[in-house]
């Protein structure tokens, strides 16, 4: 059409029902609705995170593997410690992470 500026876009249904479909732009849709719901279980990435029980790890050392540091109480001296696990929720499973 000679218009580098404008807006051009073709589609086309293939043989095996797919489409084709393509745009000298961008598209942003409307609606994310159906890309959530097709493209987010397909990937199994994390869809959520949290943190689990508090545990007390005493006055000293580190947190266990995966776990972080949530509270510490003492004045000059620490008294004690806890530590949470770091939790993800990958296809509906909640999951302790490994180490950190």
């Amino acid at each position: 059409l000679g218009d580098d500026s404008g807006w051009h876009f073709y589609s086309q249904r293939n043989t095996d029902g797919s489409v084709t479909f393509a745009v000298n732009g961008q598209i942003t849709p409307s609606n994310y609705g159906n890309f959530d719901a097709r493209y987010q279980t397909k990937t199994g990435g994390v869809q959520d995170v949290r943190l689990g029980s508090a545990i007390g790890i005493g006055r000293g050392g580190n947190a266990p593997s995966g776990h972080l540091l949530s509270g510490v109480d003492g004045g000059e001296s620490v008294n004690w410690a806890n530590a949470r696990p770091v939790q993800v929720l990958i296809n509906g499973v909640w999951r302790n992470v490994a180490s950190l």
